[in-house]
């Protein structure tokens, strides 16, 4: 069972549940998908540690037709 955005006092991104096996609680998580997310007071995933990439574009040009860039609407602006 989890709750998405039910945790009290925190915001929507926020979730929190168990895991059971055969009716048992096995394990419990808390978190928010912005930020970390733990399993039993351990932190699995967090974040301000994940490593980051480099951001880029192709040129316009080589594009498919179906780019943004290309909409007839954008280009009329």
């Amino acid at each position: 069972m989890y709750t998405f955005g039910g945790v009290k006092g925190k915001g929507m991104d926020y979730m929190s549940g168990e895991i059971k096996q055969n009716g048992k609680v096995v394990s419990k998580f808390y978190g928010s998908y912005m930020g970390y997310l733990e399993f039993d007071g351990v932190r699995y995933w967090d974040i301000r540690t994940c490593p980051t990439y480099k951001v880029f574009g192709i040129e316009v040009e080589k594009s498919l037709n179906s780019d943004w860039r290309k909409r007839t609407d954008t280009l009329s602006l």
